[in-house]
């Protein structure tokens, strides 16, 4: 028996060896003797040495003697710290009925060692404490909850099935300990929990809800993905979500790219846009290929979040054989603007075709006004796919391409010139006032006779007041003719007046334009030019007949021909405004021949002899008419026409 004893007490002295293992050995070594060294082990517990002590407490508690339990449970009422902290260690090794509501007591201590010493004798002892620890949680103060909770989450499914239980509580402070206990189980299963929790009605259990989704770490990416849906909040959680996982979400995103489900694959595809991740661009680069159109949609946004980090590699990706590739990588490099401007801009001086008329199409998508100037140069490029895509891109920039645009209307270079004026006729109605502007207000009078002629492609009444004033009283000529080119193309009654009313100026020229411009409107404007034919101005009255001429119109050259049978000025000017009437006026001529009036045939005679384009048709009827007097005047013209040309003077 002494021997017995002694042994033990051997066994106690070593509680306090250096090494752990020692102690741990020495400690199972007394378990293993049973009651015995329940005397001697009270006797240790008491010792000044704190190894000694809590070896000798562990012992109590695996001995598991009524006496022993009852001092250990003493112990979580002592003053000393110390002791009450190895007493909660130690309990969880006791199967004593007491233990556990002692155990759940002192979760409320003051020291946050000594709760979490209870808590893991709590889970130390098995899913056989769930009961007991149910109600306390619906009525426990916040600091014995928080323990409950943590108990509960490492209590494995059982533990975690009755957390989620607790989430139905009114009790907002148990649900946010709920959510954060729910995470620290890592255990992904939660995760669809935690999702409800985002729907809770008090943020702060949101958040807490967010916090621990987050606090699981990347395998919560594909759950939470999956399982979450578009509705506007959730949308902005999940988000949160994502930024606090960090570059710990990039690689579970890369993969889901090639999740069976299209949805998981588009949403993974905008999340790694707002990773900002140079790792996430190629994978997205590929998506662009994706057999879903919104999917490509999703990695084109993403790629276009990322920036200015994926420039190189869209570039790159623009040499690909797939047009969905080449659109998409278009489309983002466009939308990404500012750093792309260059390296496409020297794509479009130098790459190929295709390359080029994409790198046209990426410019449009930039609104950047560096894009316009490369672009109108490229509407002379030898392709015409390259100069189609330069003008859509061009239309497509709008405002910003205007002033460019307008300088190279009347360019020499053919496809400049009518790329230019296609692209004004298509974006003018939208960018009038720009135009009208130019016209009223700037300096450059080149910049005004621009504008002018662009108002004259675009054909807007809007403009028919500006234009009028700019007719009227710019000090240009040039203006003024365009001003009256493009009131003409307008055709408006309100610009017949104006119109005309220049025809008395000074400057011939001018009235020329003009007259060509009024005769270039058709049968809208013959009556307002016949009653001109009626003015006290000389000059208006033949610049009218011109432009009654330049209609071509039946009744315009019937009035004109009237005039040929008199010796006047009238008849002069008719003359010479018939010469510009062309084929209409031939069979209206040659009925003057079958006159009496000598001067009308006469006259008839100087008009058709300056036809000669139409010898051929004039010949021909001379041939086959039987009316001598037609042909006898008729091969005055022939002859007439064969004799040098001398130039009408004015």
């Amino acid at each position: 028996m002494e021997d017995n004893l002694t042994k033990i007490r051997d066994l106690i002295a070593k509680f306090k060896d250096k090494s752990w293992y020692a102690r741990k050995k020495s400690a199972e070594e007394v378990v293993n003797v049973g009651v015995s060294a329940f005397n001697p082990l009270m006797e240790s517990a008491r010792s000044d040495n704190d190894d000694i002590r809590f070896w000798s407490y562990f012992c109590l508690a695996r001995i598991d003697v009524e006496h022993g339990i009852t001092f250990l449970l003493q112990q979580l009422q002592s003053t000393e710290k110390h002791n009450k902290n190895f007493a909660a260690l130690v309990l969880g090794e006791s199967h004593d009925k007491r233990v556990v509501p002692e155990l759940i007591s002192t979760l409320n201590d003051d020291s946050w060692a000594v709760c979490a010493a209870a808590a893991k004798s709590l889970v130390h002892m098995g899913e056989n404490v769930i009961p007991e620890l149910m109600e306390p949680l619906k009525t426990a103060n916040y600091n014995v909850a928080f323990w409950i909770t943590k108990v509960f989450s490492r209590l494995g499914q059982k533990g975690l099935q009755v957390l989620v239980q607790f989430l139905r509580l009114k009790n907002k402070n148990v649900r946010v300990l709920v959510t954060e206990a729910l995470a620290e189980s890592k255990d992904l299963s939660v995760v669809p929990y935690l999702l409800e929790c985002l729907k809770d009605e008090t943020y702060s259990v949101q958040n807490h809800a967010a916090e621990a989704i987050a606090s699981l770490g990347e395998g919560v990416v594909e759950p939470l993905i999956s399982l979450i849906k578009d509705e506007h909040e959730m949308h902005d959680w999940m988000l949160k979500i994502f930024q606090k996982l960090g570059n710990k979400r990039i690689r579970p995103l890369i993969d889901l790219l090639k999740h069976p489900d299209r949805d998981v694959r588009m949403r993974a595809a905008e999340l790694l846009g707002n990773t900002q991740s140079d790792t996430a661009v190629k994978p997205l680069i590929d998506t662009l290929s994706d057999k879903v159109w919104l999917v490509r949609k999703s990695a084109a946004a993403g790629l276009a979040e990322i920036g200015e980090a994926a420039i190189d590699h869209l570039i790159r990706a623009l040499k690909t054989e797939d047009e969905n590739v080449r659109y998409w990588v278009t489309t983002i490099l466009g939308k990404i603007g500012d750093k792309t401007i260059d390296p496409l801009v020297k794509i479009l001086q130098t790459g190929n075709k295709d390359m080029k008329a994409l790198a046209a199409q990426a410019l449009g998508e930039t609104r950047d006004h560096r894009a316009v100037r490369p672009l109108i140069e490229s509407l002379k490029d030898e392709s015409w796919v390259v100069r189609n895509s330069s003008a859509s891109s061009l239309k497509q920039l709008g405002p910003i391409s205007v002033l460019p645009l307008i300088k190279v209307l009347m360019s020499q270079n053919e496809d400049l010139r009518f790329w230019s004026q296609k692209i004004i006729a298509d974006i003018g109605p939208h960018e009038v006032d720009q135009f009208i502007d130019i016209l009223q207000n700037n300096d450059n009078s080149e910049m005004r006779y621009f504008a002018a002629f662009g108002l004259s492609i675009i054909k807007s009444k809007k403009a028919i007041e500006p234009l009028i004033s700019a007719l009227l009283n710019d000090n240009d000529e040039w203006v003024k003719k365009y001003a009256a080119t493009a009131l003409g193309a307008i055709g408006d009654k309100r610009v017949m007046k104006p119109l005309i009313a220049v025809l008395d100026s000074d400057n011939e020229e001018l009235c020329i334009w003009i007259a060509k411009v009024l005769g270039k409107m058709g049968n809208e404007v013959i009556d307002s030019l016949m009653q001109a034919l009626n003015s006290q101005d000389e000059k208006v009255r033949f610049y009218a007949m011109v432009a009654l001429a330049e209609t071509g119109e039946k009744q315009s050259v019937e009035a004109l021909v009237n005039f040929l049978g008199g010796s006047g000025s009238m008849a002069s000017h008719a003359i010479r405004a018939l010469t510009n009437a062309g084929e209409a006026a031939i069979n209206p001529l040659i009925n003057l021949f079958t006159l009496e009036s000598y001067d009308a045939k006469n006259n008839a005679v100087l008009v058709l002899s300056k036809f000669g384009e139409f010898y051929d048709k004039i010949n021909e009827i001379h041939e086959k008419t039987e009316h001598k007097d037609i042909k006898h005047w008729l091969s005055k013209v022939l002859h007439d026409m064969k004799k040098p040309k001398l130039r009408l003077k004015k």
